[in-house]
């Protein structure tokens, strides 16, 4: 399997385990913004340090190079989110966390 696509999928685990994974005590204003965007989208955020994190590695992941198209399909493929769930997944960590990179279609 290549790199790259190993890459997504860890990335896609750690995405999934953080958005149904309890909160954290020191979030800042970006990860209180973060956090609200992804419940008004319909997504139980129990785990908030998890899901901060793994909305910073999408970050990582597109500064790397890795397509956001690839990311939402590993998101369908592995971890059972629809496909909407998984542009809105990605597109919430790019309007906070890395605003720089355009949103993906959906």
């Amino acid at each position: 399997m290549p790199m790259r696509i190993t890459i997504l999928i860890a990335a896609a685990a750690a995405i999934a385990a953080a958005v149904v994974g309890g909160g954290t005590a020191n979030a800042s204003p970006q990860d209180d913004r973060f956090i609200q965007l992804l419940q008004s989208e319909g997504f139980d955020t129990v785990n908030a340090a998890d899901e901060i994190r793994a909305a910073q590695d999408v970050c990582k992941l597109l500064a790397g190079g890795a397509p956001g198209d690839k990311m939402v399909q590993t998101l369908v493929t592995h971890d059972q989110f629809s496909r909407a769930q998984a542009t809105q997944l990605i597109n919430a960590s790019i309007t906070v966390y890395c605003p720089n990179y355009p949103p993906i279609p959906g």
